[in-house]
């Protein structure tokens, strides 16, 4: 789709008002194709799978990425092993938001931990907030060129060490909640 939509940009550049307005109209049909093709393949999966199978998706997958991280951790890669341990919060945190929904199994398309806590209406000290807020911190930095700097420079083995005592005791502490 990203070659048709290249495609119509260019025809539109070289062309009249008429065809200016066609190219447009399809290429706006291109693009709710692509987001129709996106939401309807979410509401297949979310009629296919049980409530019980999505906690499970989200579980499997935050062990699959805290094991990824033990690795970084191992290998030196302390930067991405920071990342690493960011989704394994918001991937424990979406599956108690699917066990505590009573309608939906798609729990909110964000990354913000402090807005996850709050959907799952859990109750976390505000020492936990401030270091839901560092932990956030952690996956803004390691997405955005601007912040990977700043990431690599505090993201040494000591530094990790210390943060995840306190990630794996929030991490435990969740894993109760599902």
């Amino acid at each position: 789709n990203l070659i048709k939509f290249h495609s119509v940009i260019k025809a539109c550049q070289d062309s009249d008002f008429f065809l200016y307005f066609f190219n447009t109209f399809y290429l706006l049909r291109l693009i709710l194709n692509s987001f129709s093709r996106f939401f309807s393949f979410n509401l297949l999966l979310n009629t296919m799978l049980s409530k019980q199978e999505h906690i499970q998706h989200w579980v499997t997958s935050a062990q699959e990425d805290w094991d990824t991280s033990q690795l970084l951790l191992t290998g030196k890669r302390y930067s991405f092993c920071l990342f690493a341990m960011h989704l394994v919060i918001e991937k424990l945190l979406k599956a108690i938001w699917v066990k505590e929904s009573l309608s939906d199994n798609t729990p909110p398309f964000t990354l913000d931990l402090i807005r996850l806590v709050e959907e799952c209406g859990l109750s976390l000290s505000p020492d936990d907030m401030d270091f839901l807020t560092i932990v956030n911190s952690w996956n803004i930095r390691g997405r955005y060129p601007d912040f990977t700097k700043t990431l690599h420079h505090i993201a040494t083995e000591s530094y990790i060490q210390r943060q995840k005592i306190k990630l794996e005791a929030l991490k435990s502490w969740l894993e109760e909640k599902i």
